[in-house]
């Protein structure tokens, strides 16, 4: 359905980025937890470190003014000698410590043969850190290397900035996680999928009962979240129907900022603000709200300092397919990548907003803007991993027939730690997919029946390959290497 009001992409993520001010809300977590939480003040040391004067070298501590007149050849005895060990408090009465070497024991007595200084090879109480000093300012993203010096230096709990969003889930037959769901009825897994996002970041939620899509039901859901959150997501409700009443409850609470948004998918997307709170309204669409969970509150949320635990690069990656997007429309492709050679090679998986499995697999998104019909095959172009290249890397592609032979390879794959994908294709092309290295393995079909699994030499110089070849072949399903003397 065509929103007449609808937004573009950049003007959506502009509004969303800066209309809110940073909530002020803080707490106080364990220094481990603080870690990727922005602090809420500055984080200042508890005691000195070290606390006390320490040796720096194994030998004996003494009193400086006693080595006085000590040479080679020479050794001056020095009753106040005690033996210490690097790291040792400096003991009462010394104030520098004789290396091990320059000691001579002269019958139960220390001997030195080096004038020592005071304060030498001591390592001064707070000499790296003093009490109270400032170890972190505020509005800093605590790192996971600091938390050893905060440790060390007595700090136990650190006051962060800390956010509170309220989730929404609208819709009739939605029935909780665990339920089976009946005739009409549909597990409700928005909410589940949004707070796993949003505690990656640090971020509390409270999670509201299911409503109608009525505007009163809706309102008296919002109203209740509002007072309790800084931002509040509604999942369903926002497609422009008679009975989808997000729009409704929020102009009757606040206002509408935008309704509808030039992005696929995502279109129905809507904005609004109650107070001071931010309200978006999210489609109920499982695949459609998390593409504008990443793609539009992700960036609030970072305009905000909360960022996830873990970032996922963006890598170049080659287009073994076309991908065909509507002009003035910004869109969001699901990709399926693996790792050829020297290269990612993306397969575009199928664009359908009501799936509830098209988040299993895609292990990048490609954005193509608004101004772009889309992009040959052969296109290199940026996208976005959602997992690391690690487990990118894991990704086996199996060109042309599917059947049962792949269930000896999908084993076989599992043993040597990669993960089949097949992606389709006529036999025509098998030798055409695996000549440009856009799959690791080609399945052909043969004449009298039964499927021949191809690679090429080239590709088994990657011995995550070799490993699958050798497991195939234990397996019963031998892989024909092509071009091999």
């Amino acid at each position: 359905m065509r929103f007449f009001d609808q937004v573009s992409y950049d003007e959506a993520l502009a509004t969303i980025t800066g209309s809110f001010p940073v909530p002020v809300r803080t707490e106080t977590v364990t220094v481990s937890e603080a870690v990727g939480r922005v602090t809420a003040e500055p984080v200042l040391a508890v005691f000195d470190m070290p606390g006390e004067d320490r040796c720096l070298v194994d030998g004996c501590a003494v009193l400086s003014a006693e080595t006085v007149g000590a040479r080679a050849g020479l050794p001056k005895v020095v009753s106040s000698a005690v033996p210490v060990e690097s790291g040792d408090p400096l003991p009462e009465g010394c104030d520098s410590v004789v290396m091990l070497e320059d000691l001579e024991k002269i019958g139960d007595r220390f001997a030195t043969t080096r004038v020592s200084l005071p304060g030498q090879h001591v390592r001064r109480r707070g000499a790296e850190i003093r009490k109270e000093r400032e170890l972190l300012p505020s509005d800093h993203l605590v790192q996971p290397d600091e938390v050893g010096a905060l440790i060390v230096s007595g700090v136990e709990r650190v006051r962060v900035r800390s956010l509170r969003v309220g989730l929404i889930p609208v819709g009739r037959g939605l029935v909780p996680p665990g339920t089976r769901p009946g005739p009409g009825e549909a597990v409700e897994s928005n909410t589940s999928r949004a707070a796993a996002f949003l505690n990656r970041r640090g971020i509390g939620c409270i999670v509201l009962p299911v409503v109608g899509g009525g505007v009163r039901t809706i309102g008296d859901a919002l109203a209740k979240a509002v007072q309790e959150a800084d931002l509040v997501l509604v999942f369903g409700g926002v497609s422009k129907g008679s009975s989808d009443g997000v729009a409704g409850a929020v102009r009757v609470l606040g206002e509408v900022l935008f309704h509808g948004v030039a992005m696929q998918p995502g279109r129905p997307t809507l904005l609004g603000r109650v107070g001071k709170v931010p309200v978006v309204g999210l489609p109920g669409y499982p695949f459609a709200a998390g593409v504008v969970l990443r793609e539009l509150v992700a960036p609030l949320l970072a305009s905000w300092d909360f960022f996830p635990a873990t970032n996922h690069p963006v890598v170049p990656v080659e287009l073994a397919r076309p991908v065909v997007s509507e002009v003035g429309v910004d869109e969001f492709v699901p990709l399926t990548v693996g790792y050829i050679g020297d290269r990612w090679i993306a397969y575009p998986r199928a664009r359908n907003p009501a799936s509830y499995l098209a988040d299993i697999g895609p292990l990048a998104f490609l954005h193509v803007p608004s101004g772009t019909e889309g992009f040959e095959a052969g296109t290199v172009r940026e996208a976005r991993l959602t997992a690391s290249e690690r487990v990118a890397r894991r990704t086996l592609f199996v060109f042309g027939a599917t059947g049962t032979t792949l269930e000896g390879l999908t084993e076989a794959a599992r043993v040597a730690g990669m993960r089949v994908e097949p992606v389709g294709g006529r036999d025509a092309l098998v030798f055409r997919a695996l000549e440009t290295c856009r799959s690791h393995i080609a399945a052909l079909e043969k004449p009298g029946g039964g499927t021949r699994l191809l690679t090429t030499a080239r590709i088994l110089d990657d011995p995550r390959i070799r490993a699958v070849t050798v497991m195939a072949d234990a397996v019963g399903c031998p892989i024909e290497v092509l071009g091999q003397d």
